[in-house]
Formats: C-alpha cells, sequence, structure tokens
C-alpha cells in the first residue's frame, strides 16, 4: 500500500526547525509554483502527503526561514481538508497534474496569479471498504465515458471538479451532476457508489467517502478468455459415443466447458456440448450418445456467447402466470436456452466490463458504465428493476426472481422441470417422443391408451413431443396450476406415460414416471435397436 505522509515534520528538512522543504517538494518563490514529486519524497508513484500535513509544513517553514517569509503564505486553510492556494501561489502545471494527484485527504481551490477568479477546483475521494491491491476503480460523471483513477488499491485522491477555459473549460461545482464510482474486477463482486447515495447531492471542493470494496465472487469460475471464446468448426466425427471437434484453437477451453454450436452444414450438430477431456491444440471432445451424421463445419462458441442484452427495448411477458403480461426493459436473452444461471450471470459481469456497445438493440449502452443488472442471494438470481431472462432453462425457472418495470416483484409459480435423455438406438431425425398423462381421473377417456389420451403441455403450452435431434430435451410443467382441461386438479403430482417411435431409429417403447414438485427429474428413453425395418423405395 501507498505511504501517504501526515506528520509535517517529516516534510521539513530538520523537522520542526527546520527551514526548508525536503526533496521533492518545492515551494518556488520566483515562480509561486508547488512541485510535488512522489518518486523523490518517496518510494513509489502512488506515494503522498495529505493537505494538512503541507499546510502546516509550509507553516513551519515560513515561520523558521528568513528568505520565505519575505513572501505571502502560499495556503488558507478552510477546514483541515479543504484548502485555498493564494496569493499568486498554484500547483504545477507542468507535470501531468502529479503534484495535484500526490494530495491526500483534501480537496481545494487554485486561483490565477491576480487572485480574482478561480482557475482549478479538485474535491478529495476516499473509499471505505477493502480493495485489492491491484484493484483498479474508476469513476464517470452523468453519462460520459469512465475516467480511471490513478492509482490501484483503496482510494485516496483529488477529482477536479472546475477548470477555467485554459485547464478543461468545465464545472460540476455545487452543481446537480451525478458522480458514479465503480470497481469491477473479473471473478470479484462489483460495486458502485454516487454522490447521490452518500447524500451528496451537489459536490464542493472538501473530501467524500464513498463505499467501495470487493471480495471473491463465488459464483464466476470461467475466465474472460473463455466466455468470450468462438471459433470455427472445420470437421467433425464420431466413434463409440464420443464427438471430436476440429477447430483452430481450443487454448480456452477446459474439462466441463460447455460450447454451443450453430449453423452446422449437417443440422444435427447444432446444440450444447460439454467437454470430456483437456483440449489438445485444435480439437475437443463431447459425450455424444448418437452418431448426429456426417462431418460438419460449424460455428462453436462458449454457452456464454449465446447470452445478449437488449437494454433499450420493452419485453412484455407473464411471470407470474396470471395472464396479465409484466413489462421488462433490460432483457438479457438465452439463445441455447440450456444455460444456467450461473452462467447467465458470468456473461452479465463479463459484459459490465466491457468498454464497448452491450446493447443488442436499437440502442446504445457501454458495458463499463452501464448499472449492475443482476447477483446471486443464496442460489437465486435476483435481477434489478426491469430485468427479466428470456429462453431460460427450464430447470432454472425456479432460481429466479424478476422485478417489472413497475418495481412489482414477479416469481415463476413453481415450475416443475426436468430432462429426457435418449439411448444410443434413438435415431437423431427419426425418432419421436411423446409425453401423455397416464390418468386424469376427472376426465372421459383422457387415460394414456384411451382414444381422448392427453398430451401433457409444458409451462408455455406447448405439448411436449418432438423429434429427437441428438440431445437431450428439457421439459417444464406448471405444477401449481396446470389442469388439463379440467381434468387434473393442479398441486399434486401427475403420473406420466412418456412413448417413443422411430421408423428405422429405435424400436416402440414406453416409460412411466411421475411430474412431482421438483426440479431435475430424469427421464431415459432407451429403445431397442430396430432391426427389422424394412420400407424400400
Amino acid at each position: 500500500m501507498a505511504t501517504i505522509i501526515t506528520d509535517p515534520s517529516d516534510l521539513v528538512q530538520g523537522g520542526d526547525t527546520g527551514t526548508d522543504f525536503i526533496s521533492g517538494v518545492t515551494f518556488d518563490v520566483a515562480t509561486k509554483v508547488i512541485t510535488l514529486a512522489p518518486l523523490t519524497f518517496g518510494a513509489v508513484a502512488a506515494d503522498g502527503l495529505t493537505g494538512q500535513a503541507l499546510y502546516s509544513a509550509a507553516k513551519i517553514v515560513w515561520k523558521n526561514s528568513s528568505t520565505y517569509i519575505k513572501y505571502p503564505f502560499p495556503m488558507e486553510a478552510i477546514t483541515p481538508e479543504q484548502f485555498d492556494f493564494k496569493n499568486g501561489w498554484t500547483l504545477d502545471t507542468t507535470d501531468s497534474n502529479v503534484s495535484r494527484k500526490s494530495l491526500r485527504t483534501c480537496g481545494w481551490t487554485e486561483f490565477n496569479s491576480a487572485g480574482s477568479a478561480v482557475i482549478q477546483r479538485w474535491m478529495g475521494v476516499v473509499s471505505l471498504g477493502t480493495l485489492g491491491a491491484s484493484d483498479a476503480s474508476y469513476f464517470q460523471w452523468d453519462t460520459d465515458a469512465k475516467t480511471d483513477f490513478t492509482f490501484p488499491d483503496a482510494l485516496n485522491e483529488g477529482i477536479q471538479i472546475f477548470g477555467d477555459v485554459s485547464n478543461g473549460n468545465f464545472n460540476y461545482y455545487l452543481g446537480s451532476n451525478t458522480l458514479t464510482l465503480f470497481n469491477r474486477i473479473q471473478s470479484k463482486l462489483y460495486s458502485s457508489a454516487t454522490n447521490i447515495s452518500i447524500g451528496a447531492p451537489s459536490l464542493s471542493y472538501i473530501v467524500y467517502r464513498f463505499p467501495l470494496q470487493s471480495a471473491a465472487d463465488l459464483n464466476i469460475t470461467a475466465t474472460d478468455a473463455h466466455i468470450a471464446w468462438t471459433d470455427s468448426v472445420s470437421a467433425t466425427a464420431w466413434s463409440a459415443g464420443v464427438a471430436t471437434f476440429t477447430v483452430a484453437a481450443s487454448a480456452d477451453l477446459f474439462i466441463g466447458s460447455r460450447v454451443f454450436l450453430t449453423g452446422s452444414s449437417v443440422g444435427a450438430w447444432d446444440g450444447a456440448y460439454t467437454v470430456k477431456a483437456k483440449p489438445l491444440g485444435t480439437t475437443f471432445t463431447a459425450d455424444v450418445e448418437a452418431n448426429p451424421g456426417l462431418t460438419s463445419t460449424a460455428t462453436v462458441t462458449a454457452i456464454h456467447g449465446q447470452i445478449t442484452t437488449d437494454l433499450t427495448g420493452t419485453t412484455n411477458v407473464d411471470v407470474d402466470g396470471d395472464t396479465i403480461t409484466e413489462a421488462f426493459s433490460k432483457v438479457a436473452t438465452d439463445a441455447s436456452t440450456v444455460a444456467t444461471t450461473a452462467e447467465i450471470y458470468e456473461k452479465l459481469q463479463y459484459l459490465l466490463r466491457q468498454s464497448t456497445d452491450i446493447d443488442s438493440g436499437a440502442g446504445s449502452e457501454i458495458g463499463n458504465v452501464y448499472p449492475s443488472l443482476a447477483s446471486f442471494v443464496g442460489d437465486l438470481l435476483q435481477g434489478v428493476q426491469g430485468f427479466f431472462i428470456s429462453g431460460l432453462n427450464d430447470n432454472f425457472l425456479n432460481n429466479v426472481s424478476f422485478i417489472d418495470d413497475g418495481t412489482v416483484v414477479r416469481n415463476y409459480p413453481f415450475i416443475s422441470s426436468g430432462t429426457i435423455t435418449f439411448g444410443p438406438n434413438a435415431g437423431s431425425g427419426d425418432f419421436e417422443y411423446f409425453m401423455f398423462y397416464t390418468s386424469l381421473p376427472s376426465g372421459t377417456n383422457t387415460d394414456y391408451g384411451e382414444a381422448n389420451a392427453t398430451i401433457v403441455d409444458d409451462k408455455d403450452g406447448n405439448p411436449i413431443t418432438g423429434t429427437y435431434s441428438g440431445s437431450s430435451v428439457t421439459f417444464s410443467f406448471k405444477y401449481e396450476s396446470e389442469d388439463a382441461g379440467g381434468n387434473r386438479t393442479a398441486g399434486v403430482d401427475a403420473p406420466i406415460t412418456i412413448v417413443g417411435l422411430g421408423l428405422a431409429g429405435g424400436q416402440f417403447l414406453s416409460v412411466t414416471s411421475t411430474i412431482t414438485r421438483s426440479q431435475g427429474i430424469g427421464i431415459l428413453l432407451a429403445p431397442a435397436q430396430e432391426r427389422n425395418y424394412d420400407n424400400p423405395a
């Protein structure tokens, strides 16, 4: 951590009886310029001294020195943390503000040589909380681009809030401007604070203390390189339940990484895969139950690459199942529909450190100054006001909570969910599956095996049926409200029968199961190999 000199005696040669300043602290009586050189009076560039120490040291020297006393005193102390540089004295303007950035725990004003006009005002910023030694913070005025603080670690430095036409030509002094401080470090919890949040609607040249801290974020495991990873697949191969993908470089993948293929020249290869073994150079492998087909080209990204944010449009959706839609104006969309809440959160946090536009919609929003969108409370991903996730994995519907644009908390009714996996004999593109109610006591001939057998609907009212495409299938069920057209009592377990059939891709089979008030329900459809089907052209 940088050293901050607080004892004025340390700034005077000979201490309290000295007549001049130490090397690195210069009051030039000829030019009335004050120069502070931290690499001379200290050890590193981040070393500094408090305004009170500088003021007090100047009083010692002026009192003891027969030379300095001949000149007007350079500073006026308004408080121990607020100063005016007066009588023609200013801080050095030729050292890229090194002198000004050396001052700690103070704000100050500088005047022109005649003392008739203010040329610069600076406020002091001190952070409250623990920041890592290498954690770099930054700030934003209103909607401007970010400005980095000079030094990492805990904050204690000045920010210019006024400059005349020769010193920036701007004025935030006692205005209605908003100053926002950010600390956003990869794999750490983010923090931010504004002058409004600390009870200072306008800013003067005093010291302000902002709560700002960082700590390990236990919900982040992916690296930036992995989150941003994208490549072209030049070839695929399948053998004995393992697929091999050839790419340009796989160094940013690791065992357990999840990736997503799109635009495959052989469509059955599209979908999500989990990296099986440590990637080697230009290939990676994944377990795949059935052969998706001939070799294929494709685009591949980390699963995070399928997650985008629209921060300026409005999406209307019924989250809580009351048949009335709610408006959300900050929408993350998972095009893969299989990302976990942790993966979505990792992508959101990644976007919030980018210096580019992160709005996939019609607007433009720069990531590193955009407000946070969601945070974890235990296992629950809690969105800020207006935030919603479109395309959320059915298995995580009860692990999110949203607040609509009208500030009302919206949660999904309990959604049961599960995954249908398929055995190796299920033919991709051929084998079809159907989920029926085993029995509906209130219906007429509505049980499986009867004329009016009823297919189970998912949470969106779509029948749970489809064609196996090479990947497992997730399903959802409105446990607390689904009544199957009045033939089912909502809120009780639902016995189901899942049937499957292919032509060449698997014999007929049926499997019974029960949808309970739970998530992670597993159903396996593993048909026997079809050896006898024949339909000559």
